[in-house]
């Protein structure tokens, strides 16, 4: 399926490939597909699942929404800069989160209530 989306997403991982000076073989390995696969994705023929994109976020070091931003092209971020921007994690958590099983986002629910708690805890205590 070939959409506006899926060629934006392709054109920003042949972007970013090119200015790294990696080729397409490079970079396929690294991802564990066919140089087929990834030359799908960079002409918007095929549209990479989340966790794909996620890889190549980490792979170039940039902010995942880089890729799902559509209207910001120049939101590369290093990974410094990801870490304490609160908003991009949250949507890096909520895309890994869009997968999962009601089991796993129950628990992580529950997971993130518990880091919340203890974090209350301990300012209290200071």
């Amino acid at each position: 399926m070939f959409n506006k989306n899926n060629k934006e997403i392709g054109s920003r991982i042949s972007q970013l490939r090119k200015e790294k000076g990696i080729t397409q073989q490079e970079l396929a390995w690294k991802l564990q597909m066919t140089i087929t696969c990834l030359s799908r994705y960079e002409q918007g023929h095929r549209m990479p699942r989340m966790d794909t994109i996620d890889k190549i976020a980490k792979i170039f070091n940039v902010d995942l929404n880089y890729f799902l931003d559509y209207s910001n092209s120049n939101c590369k971020k290093t990974q410094d800069e990801r870490n304490n921007d609160k908003e991009t994690m949250i949507a890096e958590i909520l895309m890994l989160l869009s997968n999962s099983s009601k089991t796993i986002i129950a628990d992580t629910k529950k997971h993130i209530e518990l880091l919340i708690f203890k974090e209350q805890m301990d300012k209290k205590v200071i």
